[in-house]
């Protein structure tokens, strides 16, 4: 079923969208400044237009208002952030190959997800462009990390 699905993604992603952002206000060193803003900054802001449109597709799609309940949403983050390190005990390397592994891991979830629709016939062609799009700028956004964890 799709809502199930779909609150689990808004979840994910609003988990993903506060590490980020909490990564922009603990980095330090050197690099601080093209870390703080044009790598950490652009993440946190692209991830966040991105929520927007993931819980408008979902209302759309389920015709579930409750998808945009921010207290269900927000439990729903912390559990993911629980199990992931704390950006503010990190040194910049360890932030960027922490960060590094944030979207390896979100890439791999968007992928599961995607295949686990289309088995169970719920995966609509819109729904199918806009995952291909998510995945499309994850992986121009690792290549940039990449780079930066490139020591």
């Amino acid at each position: 079923m799709l809502l199930p699905i779909f609150r689990d993604w808004i979840s994910y992603h609003k988990a993903l969208e506060l590490w980020f952002h909490s990564a922009h206000h603990n980095v330090r060193g050197s690099a601080f400044l093209a870390d703080h803003i044009h790598l950490y900054g652009d993440l946190y802001n692209s991830l966040g237009d991105t929520f927007d449109s993931i819980v408008e597709r979902g209302i759309g799609l389920t015709k579930d208002q409750s998808l945009a309940d921010a207290v269900s949403y927000a439990i729903g983050a912390s559990n993911h952030l629980k199990g992931w390190s704390i950006p503010s005990g990190q040194n910049a390397e360890q932030l960027v190959l922490e960060a590094q592994r944030r979207l390896e891991e979100y890439l791999e979830y968007l992928e599961a997800m995607r295949k686990q629709m289309e088995i169970q016939g719920i995966l609509s062609t819109g729904l199918d462009d806009m995952l291909a799009g998510m995945c499309n700028d994850i992986e121009s956004k690792l290549y940039l990390v990449g780079q930066r964890a490139s020591f």
